[in-house]
């Protein structure tokens, strides 16, 4: 089947080092259209073990409008009282 599925540290270390660089971006499949959840699920317990958060950049959709996959990056996680009282949109994105 997939070779990765259990590999769980390699695949630790592998997100590690990228989580290193700020620049790095994820791509994931939407869950809709996940076969195997294990790296998603790795992401974002490395995500939570750094104070990191996932943010989306853009997620891409099929024809039907349907999403298929998901490209995210990995930011410092920030208190949401914060930054829905300091942001001119009260913490929503437009």
């Amino acid at each position: 089947m997939y070779h990765w599925l259990d590999e769980g540290q390699a695949q630790k270390e592998r997100f590690g080092a990228y989580l290193q660089d700020p620049a790095s971006l994820f791509v994931f499949h939407a869950p809709r259209h996940t076969v195997a959840p294990k790296p998603r699920e790795i992401f974002s317990e490395l995500l939570k073990e750094r104070g990191l958060r996932e943010e989306v950049v853009r997620t891409f959709y099929q024809g039907n409008g349907e999403a298929v996959y998901v490209l995210s990056r990995a930011v410092p996680e920030r208190d949401t009282e914060t930054v829905a009282t300091s942001s001119p949109y009260n913490g929503f994105i437009q």
